[in-house]
């Protein structure tokens, strides 16, 4: 279902891939799921890249997404 949903998602053609990978980092951010078995960090991060996304942007983001008031 997960896989189904998410090509779904992906197809659709109003948000550019590379700004979806960016979300799904963000996401991976927000919930600490950044190290361990089975996190998808990892893949978000690779298909950043395949999109287009250059390792600098990747780095800017995840500090921008990780830089929250406590």
């Amino acid at each position: 279902l997960c896989t189904r949903v998410a090509g779904e998602v992906w197809g659709q053609p109003l948000v550019d891939q590379k700004t979806k990978a960016f979300i799904t980092i963000a996401v991976d951010v927000v919930n600490g799921n950044l190290t361990g078995p089975g996190t998808p960090f990892e893949a978000h991060v690779d298909m950043a890249l395949k999109q287009g996304a250059t390792v600098a942007e990747i780095e800017e983001f995840a500090a921008l997404v990780g830089t929250r008031k406590k």
